[in-house]
């Protein structure tokens, strides 16, 4: 019997009519909407000038709205720090959380990126190949990723996140579903740690649940476990450079009734792997490798 955590995943609640709007504050710092789940969401950023156009939604839930992608494309947010929270009212309740389906700061460096809610997808940093740049993101830390299986993103929006450049440490406090984590930049796209609490879950697409760097990767901890899908290279982590280390629950290679493709449930570097801890078991699946 292979366990697979499909309990994670949680439905939207269903959308029925128009509601909501997104307020801004004087100096452009801070945003609040009503959250799809009934939370006050309020939206922070560090640098520029927010305004109700750079903010997509879907208007149809029942109460409250989606924000299904957040536009931080302008060079005024180049560096600024983004934190989503969201906290219960009194009369609608929620979940203390808010999801965003897509965070678009592409070409813009991003300082500390923050959600606590499940986030569908990143793009940022700048291609530069000096040592010393900043950060496409300083640091990355999100209760989830891809537990909505892409329900919160835009139209036509697929859960491949594309940074470029050095990536800060990232933190996912619950698991990650079904997205694709691309860190480009050669020797440059790096990630300075990846810590999951749940577990990496690849899906039926190739690629998903999948986290892939051109450069190094540091201590990898994932308390959970790597579940290969039967899509390519899903449930896996692959790393240009060097890991330093590895300490996982268990790893499944991916189950198919057409077993034809190959890296489902894996880790592999072109370099230097460091220490390796598995905590409970490797299963192979029937996917090559």
């Amino acid at each position: 019997i292979r366990p697979f955590p499909t309990s994670l995943i949680q439905p939207l609640q269903a959308r029925i009519a128009p509601a909501g709007t997104i307020t801004t504050s004087p100096d452009g710092k801070t945003a609040n909407w009503d959250d799809v789940d009934g939370d006050k969401a309020t939206l922070k950023v560090s640098k520029g000038r927010l305004d109700a156009s750079m903010f997509t939604t879907d208007q149809t839930p029942a109460t409250g709205l989606i924000l299904t992608q957040l536009d931080l494309t302008d060079p005024m947010f180049k560096g600024t720090s983004v934190v989503v929270t969201g906290g219960r009212a009194p009369l609608d309740g929620g979940n203390n959380s808010v999801d965003i389906g897509y965070i678009n700061a592409t070409g813009q460096n991003l300082g500390r990126v923050q959600v606590n809610g499940d986030l569908g997808r990143i793009d940022a940093g700048m291609p530069d190949p000096v040592a010393k740049t900043p950060k496409a993101i300083s640091s990355l830390n999100v209760f989830s990723m891809g537990m909505q299986d892409g329900e919160t993103l835009p139209d036509g929006v697929a859960q491949i996140s594309e940074l470029v450049g050095k990536v800060g440490p990232v933190k996912v406090r619950g698991s990650v579903q079904g997205v694709l984590f691309n860190v480009t930049g050669g020797d440059f796209g790096s990630i300075d740690s990846l810590t999951i609490t749940g577990s990496l879950i690849g899906t039926d697409d190739a690629g998903s649940g999948r986290f892939s760097t051109s450069g190094k990767i540091g201590a990898i901890n994932i308390k959970g476990s790597i579940f290969g899908g039967t899509g390519q290279q899903s449930g896996s982590i692959e790393a240009g450079g060097a890991i330093k280390s590895l300490k996982v629950g268990s790893i499944f290679g991916g189950r198919s009734d057409s077993p034809s493709t190959d890296g489902t449930g894996v880790v592999r570097t072109q370099q230097n792997l460091g220490p390796v801890t598995v905590l409970g078991s490797i299963h192979g699946g029937t996917q090559q490798d």
